[in-house]
C-alpha cells in the first residue's frame, strides 16, 4: 500500500480499520490497552438459541472498527495484532487510507450510541440523502450535531440522519423545533 503523502503520519485522525471477523477481539484488545480511543458501532438483534430468543449486541458493519490515533501508533498496534488492517481506497495516484473527519465522526458516535432514542442504521444506497435538507440541531440531547433532515421510507415523520460517506448512516427522530437549516 502506498500513501501519496495525503496524510501526516503523526496527525491524530479517525481511521477506518478492518478486523476480518474479529471486531470483538479487536475491541477487547483495545480495551485492555486503554490508551487508544476507538468506536465499534453495534446494534441489538434478536436471535434464536436452542429454541430460546436472546438479544445480542452485534457490530453494525461486519469487520469494521474506527480507531482514533495517529498512523504511527496504529502501525505499532498492527505489529502486535496482525488481524487489524487499514481500510484503503484505491485511486489512480495509489492507495489512500480511509479516514473520517473529526466532526462527522463525533456526530455519528453521539447519534448511533444514543440509548434514549430509537436509532436506525442504513447502508449506502438505502436512502437518498440528496432529497434531504442540511440541518443543525439546536438544543436537546444532540445539540450542535449536523446532518440531513428527510423523510425516510418506512418511517413515520422525518428523520435526522448523520452519515459516514459511502459506509453507513444512522438516523433518529427529532422534534422539528430543534432543527436549524444551514
Amino acid at each position: 500500500m502506498s500513501d501519496p503523502k495525503q496524510l501526516d503520519p503523526n496527525e491524530i485522525r479517525w481511521y477506518v480499520m478492518r478486523a476480518y471477523r474479529k471486531e470483538n477481539l479487536a475491541e477487547a484488545r483495545l480495551q485492555e490497552i486503554g490508551t487508544v480511543e476507538y468506536y465499534l458501532p453495534k446494534h441489538t438483534i434478536l436471535q434464536m438459541n436452542h429454541g430460546r430468543r436472546i438479544c445480542r449486541q452485534v457490530p453494525v458493519i461486519p469487520s469494521i472498527i474506527f480507531i482514533h490515533a495517529c498512523r504511527n501508533d496504529i502501525l505499532q498496534l498492527k505489529r502486535q495484532y496482525n488481524f487489524l488492517q487499514f481500510s484503503v481506497w484505491k485511486t489512480k495516484e495509489g492507495c489512500k487510507f480511509l479516514t473520517v473527519p473529526e466532526k462527522e465522526m463525533n456526530d455519528f458516535i453521539r447519534i448511533s450510541s444514543a440509548r434514549e432514542a430509537q436509532v436506525r442504521f442504513y447502508r449506502p444506497g438505502e436512502i437518498d440523502l440528496k432529497k434531504g435538507t442540511r440541518v443543525r440541531l439546536i438544543g436537546g440531547t444532540f445539540d450542535g450535531a449536523e446532518g440531513i433532515y428527510l423523510r425516510a421510507v418506512g418511517r413515520r415523520g422525518a428523520q435526522f440522519i448523520v452519515e459516514i460517506p459511502d459506509m453507513l448512516a444512522a438516523s433518529v427522530s427529532v422534534s422539528p423545533e430543534l432543527i436549524q437549516i444551514i
